[in-house]
């Protein structure tokens, strides 16, 4: 899994070939770099298939955590929502951030795992996207990925410290810059010390989002809060896991539903699982500012030929209403849906 750059010398006195062996730790630098997933296995590296979430989402706690967080909202300027770990098997826990400005229509995903060593490409590119990688000044590498379904530049630290950022609002030229920047600042593991359970007070509805909105719609109806003039209060109805329809879409909706009118902006997403701790947006779908009490999205993924067996989850990004009498917003936390095998492709 890991990349040598190994030095020997003649022991004084020695033959040629007498060689003292030397334990690799000794005087050997471990150099992870990204490489096709034919040379990450053949040096021994965990089948991605082995490295798998073992635990729900939480957010997550500890010194580090809070300072890669403050870093990243220091260098991007944007608000970061809870910090969310979660455990993979043979990884440990990663750490991830959702970014966003104040109108919701910029949004960013950043995450951090200890990978320990070389990253085969596939983990944060399709094998379809174009990519360049690239050195920075410190050996660390920084891969490239402008694609249809948004930027995704990521960088790995000669140590192995992988981190990934992903937008479909913001350019990969932006990404890098800041990428970069909180690489050189956040060198060493990131450690989660302890977690806590992720706020969640939305409504789960399979494959019944549209049916659950208007039993909403009608209990507002029934309570007569529909008017400007209540103070602002809404509910997040959203899918319990993404699903596949017409043999090559998978599919993950919501809605936002509203006491009162406002300005609404609200997001969804789907993420497929690539290994190491690495999940990949696929579909996002978000509308801002838009005036009303009722507001859905639906992400949509047309799946590529080939693509196969793969694990997903949906999420909630951007919750909000803002009216004349005040501001309502989800918790800071990202609300994930279930994690889901489904053949696509």
């Amino acid at each position: 899994m890991r990349k040598l750059l190994l030095t020997a010398a003649l022991a004084g006195g020695l033959a040629v070939g007498a060689l003292t062996a030397t334990p690799a730790s000794a005087n050997a630098t471990v150099v992870a770099e990204f490489t096709t997933e034919a040379d990450y296995l053949a040096a021994d590296g965990t089948p991605l298939t082995e490295t798998n979430p073992v635990s729900d989402p939480a957010v997550a706690v500890g010194p580090s955590v809070t300072s890669i967080e403050a870093t990243v909202a220091a260098e991007t300027g944007l608000s970061t929502g809870d910090p969310i770990s979660q455990e993979y098997e043979a990884v440990g826990k990663s750490v991830s951030l959702e970014l966003t400005d104040e109108t919701g229509e910029t949004s960013v995903s950043v995450t951090r795992v200890s990978a320990g060593g070389d990253v085969p490409e596939t983990v944060v590119a399709d094998p379809s996207q174009p990519f360049t990688v690239s050195k920075l000044p410190d050996e660390s590498s920084l891969m490239t990925v402008d694609g249809s379904e948004g930027a995704t530049v990521s960088t790995l630290s000669p140590k192995g410290e992988l981190t990934v950022w992903s937008s479909e609002t913001v350019s990969a030229s932006q990404l890098k810059a800041w990428a970069t920047v909180v690489n050189s600042k956040t060198p060493s593991p990131v450690a989660v010390e302890s977690e806590q359970p992720i706020e969640d007070d939305t409504m789960t509805a399979p494959g019944e989002t549209a049916a659950a909105v208007e039993k909403a719609k009608a209990a507002m109806a029934s309570t007569g809060n529909d008017s400007i003039a209540a103070k602002p209060s809404c509910q997040v109805i959203r899918d319990s896991k993404p699903y596949k329809h017409n043999t090559d879409h998978i599919s993950y909706g919501g809605t936002l539903s509203c006491n009162t009118k406002g300005l609404m902006s609200f997001s969804v997403g789907i993420e497929q699982y690539r290994g190491l701790g690495i999940w990949k947006s696929k579909a996002y779908d978000t509308k801002t500012n838009c005036e009303g009490t009722i507001l859905g999205r639906l992400a949509d993924w047309h799946c590529a030929k080939g693509t196969g067996t793969q694990t997903y989850r949906g999420k909630v990004g951007t919750a909000s209403l803002r009216s004349p009498n005040g501001v309502w917003a989800k918790p800071k936390s990202l609300r994930f849906s279930g994690e889901v095998r489904i053949n696509c492709g």
